[in-house]
């Protein structure tokens, strides 16, 4: 068995109305002053001013950014950082997807360290933050409340950059399942495909895998086949919810003490490039990936395909597991409703230049098997191909 790391952090606490705890866990710790960073549309969906008025009913100073942006920009963490250090905060609350979140965890490094985010990547030693980070999703995908990385856009080079390390790690996720009942069927399906994407790659991951991570990533996997359909068509099913969030969390857990890789990689650059959804360009990939993974790692995809509820006979090859996984994958986002790249008006035309991106991308270094650009193109290809059939 390999050796393993865990990371401990953050604490966790989970169930509905849990969120309006922050207020008491935040004075709790001695806290003043805060900021709350989340976006408009969360805002405008009403799950913001409950979780705020908790806060102040405790005596505790509220400082508002409300111009998180998806794909979070450079510019808009520079942003909030300033004003976080402007007001002089003493804590950071999130609250929202994994852009609001990916916002905070920037506010969190830059409280303790001069100048911009872009100073920030993940081979950089910064300061660390003495600021407590709360993380309260409001979405069941990205797991971002679990882990000790962060992803922003750069502005200058139009890519996605990492940020990693202690100022990227929550002190307490708040995981409130009542937050999630009002997103529409869209983001929820693209958000849970994410958590199919994160624990799927962290359990076909060659460097750092480890059983810990594995055991996380099956679970995470079995609820998403389980309820992601449900949360999409009945919106308003708690156990559906419920399950999504705990999965969410599963597979954060098991990314943060693995990691992604190939689908991550594909997803990054389709949303720098064409500002495709996180989730469903994870997910347009995802078939392919797994595909691909198999002719070297068909035991740990066909873990996958198992958590997933496929049986498999025993002298099933590698070429029969990767395809059956990655038509599984395949009918299940047709079933949830991820666009194709048709759909989304990405053309072959485009792809060298997606591939370009994925090369440049943090996640290239920790692929499990070698790849290069024609790899890349074929699996960009087959993607194509499945759109074309569903069509």
């Amino acid at each position: 068995m390999n050796n393993f790391h865990i990371l401990a952090k953050p604490e966790m606490i989970f169930g509905s109305d849990t969120s309006l705890s922050a207020g008491k866990r935040l004075k709790k710790i001695g806290c003043k002053k805060v900021i709350c960073v989340y976006d408009k549309g969360v805002k405008d969906a009403g799950l913001v001013d409950k979780i705020i008025q908790a806060i102040e009913s405790e005596g505790i100073e509220v400082v508002h950014y409300n111009g998180v942006l998806p794909d979070p920009p450079d510019t808009v963490v520079n942003e909030a950082g300033e004003l976080g250090r402007k007001e002089k905060v003493d804590g950071i609350v999130a609250i929202g997807g994994g852009s609001s979140m990916d916002t905070a965890k920037g506010v969190n490094i830059l409280l303790s360290n001069p100048g911009s985010i872009t100073q920030y990547g993940i081979n950089t030693v910064y300061n660390k933050s003495r600021t407590p980070l709360f993380m309260i999703p409001t979405t069941a995908g990205t797991g971002s409340e679990m882990t000790n990385m962060g992803v922003i856009t750069s502005t200058t080079e139009n890519r996605k950059t990492i940020i990693f390390g202690e100022g990227c790690t929550a002190n307490v996720a708040i995981l409130d399942p009542n937050l999630t009942i009002g997103l529409p069927a869209y983001p929820t399906a693209t958000t849970g495909m994410d958590v199919l994407a994160h624990a799927s790659e962290a359990l076909t991951i060659k460097r750092n895998w480890n059983e810990y991570s594995a055991m996380f990533a099956v679970k995470a996997i079995e609820l998403v086949f389980k309820y992601l359909p449900i949360a999409v068509t009945e919106g308003t099913n708690m156990e559906a919810r419920e399950n999504m969030m705990l999965a969410a969390t599963y597979a954060g857990i098991a990314f943060t003490d693995a990691t992604v890789h190939m689908a991550h990689g594909i997803g990054h650059a389709m949303g720098a490039k064409f500002h495709v959804p996180h989730g469903a360009a994870c997910a347009i990939a995802l078939p392919s990936v797994m595909k691909y993974v198999s002719k070297t790692d068909p035991i740990n995809v066909k873990r996958v395909g198992k958590a997933m509820g496929l049986d498999f006979k025993d002298d099933a090859g590698s070429e029969e597991i990767g395809q059956a996984v990655a038509d599984t994958i395949s009918a299940l986002n047709t079933r949830i409703g991820i666009p194709t790249l048709q759909d989304l008006n990405i053309g072959r035309d485009s792809f060298s230049d997606i591939v370009d991106l994925v090369v440049m991308d943090t996640t290239y270094f920790s692929y499990p098997i070698k790849t290069n650009k024609p790899s890349i193109l074929a699996m960009l290809e087959e993607a194509y191909l499945r759109g074309e059939k569903r069509d």
